[in-house]
């Protein structure tokens, strides 16, 4: 069913070795490097609508909206880890070249579970 919404190529290489938790990250990286849009973890309760987020985003020109934080005690200008509860992005921006990495990044990533 994926391949009915993203090519395997948009996929790591060996995507269906992954455990169940990286096959979801890296197939909302490739869906949002796509289609642009709104990635939320099933757990997230909206307490209101995103349409505002969206706009502000769009108005600063910005290409991609979510969460960074740091466990690796370097400054802030290089977060180590982005949230993936919630993730917004344009159409061709940001994602476009995350997807990209992650083609080759996690290629051997189901040797390292």
């Amino acid at each position: 069913e994926v391949t009915s919404y993203v090519s395997m190529m948009e996929l790591p290489l060996h995507w269906h070795l992954l455990r169940p938790a990286q096959q979801k990250e890296t197939l909302m990286n490739a869906l949002l490097a796509r289609y642009g849009g709104v990635a939320l973890d099933i757990s997230t309760i909206l307490l209101e609508p995103l349409d505002s987020e969206w706009d502000d985003m769009v108005q600063k020109r910005a290409t991609f909206k979510g969460f960074a934080y740091r466990v690796n005690g370097q400054s802030w200008e290089k977060p180590e880890v982005v949230a993936t509860w919630f993730l917004m992005a344009r159409r061709e921006g940001v994602f476009s070249s995350a997807a990209l990495n992650q083609w080759s990044g996690w290629c051997g990533a189901y040797l390292r579970p």
